[in-house]
């Protein structure tokens, strides 16, 4: 039975990337679990890009007061004519939707091109928006939607790292 061994093979990679499982096993490319698709090899472009967009984006959020975006850019933008126009206009969409709201924001694209819808996935400080719950792959009509959720979560995630760090707090000294 292939299917759990892959699944297993996906969680780890999943874990590694930073993502959740259920996450990364909804962005892995159509025919993932089809072995005769593609050869897993011609998946490491598309996994170590996977895996800079996610890190920067973890990083980004990390470090900043701001929300880290991983785009997985899917045929609904790679396959347009003006495909690179098309990722721009989206990037500088989502942060601008960001800013409207006094909130920084930067986009990790990565491809994903056996997929056909985009996804978004928002990195908050140590978090990933929607991790806890299977939704942190997100459409973007639903991203756009959980704008407001990202920015209270982000908030209340910095607001607690800025609280600790101040002596006489808990866990601040």
């Amino acid at each position: 039975m292939a299917a759990p061994k892959m699944q297993d093979a996906w969680s780890r990679r999943a874990v590694l990337a930073g993502f959740t499982a259920a996450s990364l096993v909804a962005a892995a490319p159509a025919g993932a679990q089809d072995n005769k698709a593609r050869p897993v090899a011609t998946y490491q472009q598309e996994l170590d890009q996977l895996e800079a967009a996610t890190r920067g984006a973890h990083e980004y959020a990390t470090n900043n007061f701001g929300v880290g975006i991983v785009l997985h850019v899917g045929r609904d933008i790679s396959g347009r004519p003006d495909a690179d126009a098309a990722l721009a206009q989206v990037e500088r969409y989502l942060i601008n939707e960001f800013a409207k709201r006094g909130v920084e924001a930067r986009v990790f694209p990565r491809s994903n091109s056996d997929t056909v819808a985009s996804g978004v996935a928002y990195h908050i400080d140590q978090y990933i928006h929607g991790a806890n719950n299977g939704t942190a792959l997100k459409d973007l009509q639903t991203a756009l939607d959980s704008i407001p959720d990202v920015i209270a979560l982000l908030r209340a995630a910095k607001g607690l790292a800025l609280n600790q760090s101040e002596p006489g707090t808990p866990g601040g000294g």
